[in-house]
């Protein structure tokens, strides 16, 4: 293969995670605790409906924009809403939908588009419910079961997808067990496990079940080590799910472990004690194998469960009474060691606060109630300034003729990726914080191919900084003959691996099949006119080079589905 002239430039940047403290947010018009906290597709943050005290239900809609750190009340929700919930299903658009409205379930559904500041009213649930499990699927459709409906004072165990291009509710096969107050998790898999929650006996479960999208069925798994609600849970890195503290409302004891579920075996075990029991915190799992758990609290009053006066909050753990003790406590927990970093405390204390990972990887979190439910529930964020997703540095291409003119429209494969030049001949990507070396290809109609491996002197090499390369191809314009160069025909270029590969009877070929990452996979030798070859590839883009035993070569695409 001959190496094309490369001229590149490497910058390097020291790259830093954010200091490990809470920053708050300015404030919003009103307290509000059991709300919803969306990010949209644009950073902003949509907080929509809650309670403003105990029982005291809200429509306030409020936008946050972090980068000017404001809140701007936006169009009410049609109607006040508490326990409800809320998904993004666009980059504008969020659906709400369930919730409790003044003491009783409801089945009504909204989308808010933030470009319009307009509700519109969609498909309704099949039933009325609040407090329900659901998680989004893989294909972005929303699973749901789960729920609670008031005054019947009973739970559910109906499940249903939401389409939201359709605007349709499917009903799927039901839960083994009427829940609420249930942890919901997709699985690596594309499965959904459901455990824990509260019966309509307001007995405490400690069930499990997975459910199986493709066969529309449910698997009884290993049950919880003990029964829980008010229960935190978080898919991880490792394809597993985590589950944070909980509290049962039979016992009205509050646990301090963290379990993990493997897919695998279909079994939870102890992962690990923290130093205070907790419930109702906030928890989320990173690509790092890490998750954050932040406030919550760990309350043990006995509640007067008196069926008629029972409420959600209760059930989940949160009393109107001034006896709690509502936690300031953030931990990091570590899933490849098993170990929980106490990280700095939060401003205040916050039980049952919202929150969502932001775009560029910290966390917000917003509203709950401190101490005295009625009273001090928070009208403001706080802001978790140390980023918690996978570090990245970035890799900026500039593709230029030899007269360095911009090459628009130019193709880089690099890094698994299938690049695009802009204007400036400019495309740029990020590799992880860990860095490696990277071979390359930069193809463009009317010029030679540069193809770069991963053992090349010209490869990138990413160590700490971020990486710009400038890559000059060479025309081939006016050029009626190419010594180093030769027809060969590949087809089909789209395969699940079978080629065929029509070349002159003449000419003994070496092929070389590049991935995207600069990798050469496989070397196929003595390849004489047709022949008919397997490849036993991975899906994805790569590049055939060709060679002759005079170091002639052809170059092409090849995807493998």
């Amino acid at each position: 293969m001959k190496k094309q002239f490369l001229l590149f430039s490497i910058i390097l940047f020291a790259s830093f995670s954010f200091g490990q403290i809470w920053t708050k947010t300015s404030t919003f018009t009103n307290p509000v605790n059991a709300h919803t906290v969306t990010v949209l597709g644009n950073g902003d943050v949509l907080q929509v409906g809650g309670d403003h005290g105990f029982n005291a239900y809200s429509n306030d809609v409020n936008i946050y924009n972090i980068e000017s750190d404001t809140w701007t009340a936006v169009a009410p929700y049609p109607t006040n809403i508490q326990y409800h919930t809320a998904f993004a299903t666009s980059a504008t658009t969020v659906i709400v939908f369930g919730g409790g409205i003044d003491g009783t379930s409801t089945d009504l559904t909204y989308e808010y588009n933030s470009e319009t500041d307009v509700w519109s009213a969609k498909a309704s649930l099949p039933e009325p419910l609040e407090a329900i499990s659901a998680t989004k699927l893989q294909d972005g459709r929303i699973f749901i079961t789960g729920g609670w409906a008031l005054p019947a004072y009973s739970c559910n165990d109906n499940a249903y997808i939401y389409d939201a291009a359709a605007d349709t509710w499917t009903t799927v096969a039901s839960m083994p067990e009427e829940l609420t107050n249930t942890a919901c998790v997709l699985l690596g898999n594309g499965d959904v496990v459901v455990a824990g929650g509260v019966n309509s006996s307001f007995t405490t479960s400690s069930g499990s079940y997975v459910y199986n999208i493709e066969n529309n069925t449910w698997t009884t798994a290993g049950s919880l080590p003990y029964a829980l609600s008010g229960i935190n849970a978080t898919g991880i890195s490792n394809g597993k799910v985590a589950l944070v503290g909980g509290f049962d409302f039979g016992a009205f004891t509050y646990y301090d472990k963290v379990l993990i579920f493997d897919t695998t075996t279909l079994v939870w075990t102890e992962l690990l004690t923290l130093s205070t029991s907790i419930s109702n915190c906030f928890t989320v799992g990173f690509d790092n194998n890490t998750m954050l758990i932040a406030g919550g609290n760990n309350d043990a009053k006995q509640i007067n469960a008196t069926a008629g006066n029972i409420t959600i909050s209760m059930l989940k753990g949160i009393t109107n009474n001034d006896t709690r003790e509502s936690l300031n406590v953030s931990y990091i927990i570590d899933f490849e060691t098993g170990t929980a970093d106490t990280e700095d405390a939060l401003p205040e204390t916050r039980q049952a606060p919202a929150g969502a990972v932001l775009n560029d990887g910290r966390v917000i979190i917003t509203g709950g109630a401190g101490e005295f439910m009625a009273d001090d529930s928070y009208n403001d964020g706080v802001v978790y300034e140390k980023s918690l997703a996978p570090q990245e540095l970035v890799v900026l291409f500039t593709i230029v003729d030899v007269e360095a003119n911009a090459i628009e429209n130019a193709t880089v494969l690099f890094n698994e990726l299938n690049l695009t030049t802009n204007s400036l001949g400019q495309v740029s990507t990020s590799v992880s914080f860990e860095g490696g070396t990277f071979g390359y290809t930069v193809q463009k109609e009317g010029f030679d191919t540069v193809v770069v491996t991963s053992t090349d002197d010209e490869a990138i090499v990413v160590d700490g900084g971020n990486v710009e390369k400038t890559v000059v191809l060479t025309s081939t314009v006016g050029i009626s003959t190419n010594p180093e160069s030769f027809e060969l025909t590949i087809y089909p270029t789209i395969t699940s691996g079978n080629i065929t590969i029509v070349g002159s009877p003449n000419k003994v070929l070496t092929l070389k099949i590049i991935n995207q990452l600069g990798q050469i996979v496989e070397i196929i030798s003595n390849v004489e006119g047709t022949r008919n070859i397997n490849l036993n590839l991975k899906q994805g883009i790569y590049i055939i080079v060709s060679e002759d035993n005079m170091k002639n070569h052809n170059v092409q695409k090849l995807i493998i589905q």
